[in-house]
């Protein structure tokens, strides 16, 4: 991993460098970060500091999860610039939103849903986490074309985009009730297209086929869990999932591993086979991630908040006498 730092280490650091750090979570936000600043027209000698939570080896930190490390350092670090304010230009961080100010009842959190606030320097995603920003069709359709170019159609666009609401409803009563019954991590990495039936008028549920390896993995009553799924389905989220709000409110891995998993048997429903179907839902995660991000970093800036606000700083030249 490299070199790692206590956090008066870490701020030291960031006081010698001639550039402003951006401070984020895991490995994948920086990837991502990295991505969007290649797609940016820089000045030559240009250079970029992000670092991740996982450099960090401080006794203060242990047990704290990666967003709970980025937090403490940037309390600590608001708490020196009042002393030495030539922090407070060096200096930035983002982390997931998670469900932080949401109701725990879906409804409310997709009717009342707004954009987290954001100061100067500490930054929150707009969704759940990094995984929310690429929930639109457009992102999966363009990875078909890009991954599975042989078995792409316009059937398959067709029967992804026509059914696109329905898998984030399926994702949506997921990702909640996993929340509610704390089985997140047992559930992660575990759908695939073949615990997941289409109905004729186009509606994802929960098969009986998850069942089994849901309870293998105990601590859930997996039967209950998948009826109580399918009736949220019903109940709220098949409504919820027309409101273009409702991709913030998924867990990011956890909704985006459904969804890819109703892409894939969309395309099965569209005529490819149901092994490559079970490629589009689990395979080439690197790849994916990659195709993604490069989808990211060319739509819509407003797709794109505040991680465009994040570059922005970090890029930004530092006030005279701040180096």
């Amino acid at each position: 991993m490299g070199r790692t730092y206590s956090v008066n280490g870490y701020i030291n650091a960031v006081l010698q460098r001639s550039s402003p750090t951006l401070l984020v979570e895991g490995v994948s936000d920086k990837s991502m970060m990295h991505r969007l600043i290649a797609e940016r027209a820089l000045p030559p000698g240009s250079q970029c500091s992000i670092d991740h939570s996982a450099i960090f080896d401080d006794r203060s930190l242990q047990c704290q999860g990666a967003k709970a490390k980025v937090l403490h350092v940037t309390a600590e670090i608001n708490r020196l610039s009042q002393n030495v304010s030539r922090l407070s230009s060096k200096f930035a961080s983002l982390v997931d939103r998670e469900w932080d100010g949401l109701s725990t009842d879906p409804r409310t959190a997709v009717e009342s849903w707004s954009q987290p606030q954001q100061s100067a320097t500490a930054f929150v995603t707009i969704g759940h986490s990094i995984e929310n920003y690429h929930f639109h069709p457009d992102c999966f359709v363009d990875y078909l074309r890009f991954a599975f170019a042989e078995h792409f159609s316009a059937e398959v666009e067709a029967s992804v985009r026509n059914r696109f609401a329905n898998a984030v409803a399926l994702a949506g009563a997921v990702s909640c009730l996993a929340r509610d019954t704390q089985c997140l991590t047992r559930i992660s990495g575990l759908i695939g297209s073949t615990h997941i039936e289409l109905t004729p008028v186009g509606t994802f549920y929960l098969t009986n086929g998850l069942v089994g390896p849901l309870a293998a993995r105990g601590g859930v009553d997996a039967t209950t869990f998948v009826a109580q799924v399918n009736a949220a389905v019903d109940t709220h989220w098949a409504a919820l999932s027309n409101n273009q709000d409702s991709r913030w409110v998924l867990h990011g891995h956890v909704g985006s591993e459904v969804i890819w998993a109703c892409v894939g048997l969309a395309a099965i429903s569209a005529g490819v086979s149901a092994e490559v179907g079970e490629r589009i839902a689990r395979g080439f995660q690197s790849e994916r991630q990659r195709c993604w991000l490069t989808w990211l970093s060319r739509v819509n800036p407003e797709l794109r908040k505040p991680l465009d606000q994040a570059i922005d700083l970090l890029l930004s030249p530092l006030p005279e006498g701040a180096c």
